[in-house]
């Protein structure tokens, strides 16, 4: 999925991109997608990052944080949020 990320372009990367914040805590607790959207965390684009960021952050920070797998995600926020 990482593949397809980095080598989508618009109007693809749009739609890639609505795709995966619209499914941020799903992909967060996910015990592979998990990396993914920490690797999208560091590789996306600003705009992509802070709806990432705002979505785990804001009203979904304790679930991801309790969870074995979304920890990982908060964790990736905070370092980039610094």
């Amino acid at each position: 999925m990482l593949e397809c990320f980095v080598a989508s372009r618009s109007p693809e990367n749009q739609e890639f991109e609505e795709l995966i914040v619209s499914h941020t805590v799903h992909f967060a607790k996910g015990k592979y997608s998990n990396y993914f959207l920490q690797e999208v965390l560091e590789r996306g684009s600003d705009q992509l990052q802070e709806n990432i960021t705002g979505r785990v952050l804001t009203g979904n920070l304790v679930i991801l944080s309790l969870d074995k797998h979304g920890s990982h995600v908060v964790r990736a926020c905070f370092l980039r949020t610094g």
